[in-house]
């Protein structure tokens, strides 16, 4: 039961040197209703029933249906007054005393759907006037039906500024007004726990920073002690209720209900301040953010999983980061030049063993480099490794990680060009790969592969795929050979590229060398193509004005027209 009627929640000294005021909260528990013999505790005296002395048939009441919480509301059922007539319903409060940046918190809500004409007031009177006095009280803020609450059927906490009647004690009306223009009837209004605070100021400068992928810092100024956070979708609906949090930020990593925070999403966020006494600010807000995408900052880096590691991609698809724009860096970056200046991408690998891995990314335009850094504080400052080029050469290197630390590679242009797209590869690597690889005696369905042999092995492993492939993940065909190494089962006419690493001999392999591209014939190289020509032209007599045909292998491979005929006849068709 809500046992709380002038109850002293607690004695507070109010902010920025307001004078002390207990509040109190008046929850309509009297059964006797209100009238003027009822003795509801909210200021000095008693509440007034009363109105303008149109519609005498109804009055403020007490519902025990439908309180807000506990037993019973304040109620004003709805009445047919006729065509033409107003109503005024009153409900007033004893005198108070208006404190300093004070407030009136109540609940309401109505009745039916949509909108009948009703109106709802909150009006003042002064305490040199009579309280039953409708002429004595003055207009504060008035509402309609879907205004004082939604949806209709819900109680919605109202706020009212009384400040400008600081220090002064005056009566505060409740007034439901309805004006009928035919036979239709207003609505009804229910009022509960209705409550005389000092403001609780709204926090202020409510901002946004540290996005990351699935993360955000909301963060905000002011002095309450604890602080309501509601975070939603953007295309969603605020509920009124959020996270309590005891500090002037919060790091959100999902929305209120619970969701986790996607990439590239945009969501909006509200807060307000809790203060003592159970007295809450105004919701400050919405302020929307929008999670990042992987790859367009250090802080939320495309993160690189198991080696080898293979993707294409152009810097086209992510953005200049002005944080990190000019010189990669002073040393260990392979040129102090402006590699920063384009459209930027940032990968993160974090190395599960000690040991070398090889970095290469082969450009498609002019003017790009690749940087690696241990912090993303170090990007513009210092790399570890790196390689820059004013031309489309492959920038490889090889870099040696310690296993638990997490490395940054940055890819970026000297704009021009603004953009560049990229194969960004990387391997681990265990002893020297192959090099100068080659493709001989393509037929039909074979070729012969070759590769130079550095590092002395006995074994490799060779995978063979349609040309444009990822690197593989998985092993290859092993080959004994690497001169001549003969891969059958081709496809005619058809484009491949081959990889092949060297087995270390130790149970692992180099790095995977490749792509070589290479193509199939259409037909085979020992017997040759056989071609035919066939010349004809309206009267058959030969190639005068007519078409040729090239056949290879029974096959039409070109058409060809000639001039036209000294007969002025046109060349028909060939079969």
């Amino acid at each position: 039961m809500k046992k709380i009627i002038f109850l002293v929640l607690l004695t507070i000294l109010s902010y920025k040197g307001y004078s002390q005021f207990t509040p109190t909260v008046e929850g309509f528990e009297s059964t006797t209703g209100p009238d003027a013999g009822t003795n509801w505790t909210l200021g000095t005296g008693n509440w007034a029933v009363f109105d303008n002395g149109v519609g005498l048939g109804q009055r403020w009441s007490i519902n025990t249906a439908l309180p807000y919480q506990g037993l019973n509301a304040a109620y004003v059922n709805r009445e047919n007054i006729g065509a033409g007539n107003t109503s005024e319903d009153y409900l007033a409060s004893p005198l108070v005393t208006i404190p300093t940046n004070g407030q009136l918190h109540f609940f309401a809500r109505t009745f039916t759907s949509g909108n009948q004409g009703t109106i709802y007031q909150l009006k003042v009177a002064p305490s040199t006037q009579s309280q039953t006095n409708p002429a004595a009280y003055s207009l504060v803020q008035q509402w309609t039906e879907n205004e004082i609450s939604t949806p209709f059927n819900t109680y919605t906490e109202k706020v009212v500024n009384l400040s400008a009647y600081a220090g002064q004690q005056v009566y505060i009306a409740f007034v439901m007004q309805w004006s009928q223009a035919g036979t239709a009837l207003g609505d009804r209004w229910l009022v509960d726990d209705v409550s005389l605070v000092v403001q609780c100021d709204d926090p202020t400068l409510a901002t946004v920073g540290s996005i990351n992928l699935t993360s955000a810092t909301l963060s905000w100024t002011g002095t309450a002690p604890q602080y309501e956070v509601e975070i939603i979708p953007q295309t969603g609906t605020f509920t009124g209720t959020g996270t309590v949090v005891n500090t002037n930020s919060y790091v959100a990593t999902t929305t209120t209900a619970g969701a986790p925070f996607a990439t590239s999403t945009t969501y909006s966020y509200r807060v307000r301040a809790l203060c003592s006494g159970g007295v809450n600010s105004n919701w400050v807000g919405p302020v929307d953010f929008t999670t990042t995408a992987p790859g367009l900052s250090c802080a939320a880096p495309i993160v690189i999983g198991a080696l080898p590691y293979s993707t294409t991609d152009d810097t086209a698809n992510y953005s200049d980061n002005t944080a990190i724009e000019g010189s990669p860096g002073a040393s260990g970056c392979g040129s102090t030049n402006s590699y920063l200046n384009g459209n930027d991408v940032v990968y993160a690998y974090t190395a599960t063993t000690t040991g070398i891995i090889n970095v290469t990314m082969s450009p498609t335009a002019t003017f790009s480099g690749i940087f690696v850094y241990t912090d993303c504080a170090d990007i513009g400052v210092s790399c570890i490794a790196g390689a820059a080029d004013a031309g489309t050469t492959i920038r490889t290197f090889d870099l040696n990680v310690t296993a638990g630390t997490t490395y940054y590679i940055v890819i970026s242009t000297w704009a021009t060009p603004q953009t560049t797209g990229y194969t960004l590869t990387l391997q681990v690597v265990n002893c020297a790969p192959p090099t100068g690889l080659t493709a001989t005696n393509m037929g039909q369905t074979s070729a012969d592969l070759s590769w130079a042999n550095p590092g002395g092995a006995t074994s490799w492993e060779v995978a063979v795929q349609l040309a444009g492939s990822p690197i593989p993940t998985g092993p290859g065909v092993t080959a004994t050979t690497n001169t001549n190494y003969t891969v059958g089962s081709l496809t005619q006419a058809t484009a491949y590229q081959y990889y092949v690493r060297a087995d270390c001999g130790d149970g692992t392999f180099s790095v995977w060398s490749g792509p070589y591209l290479f193509n199939t014939t259409i037909c085979d190289v020992a017997q040759q193509c056989t071609y035919s020509f066939i010349l004809k032209d309206s009267f058959g007599d030969g190639w005068n004005g007519g078409t040729m045909q090239v056949r290879q292998n029974g096959i039409v491979v070109a058409t060809l027209t000639g001039p036209t005929a000294a007969d002025g006849q046109n060349p028909v068709p060939l079969p």
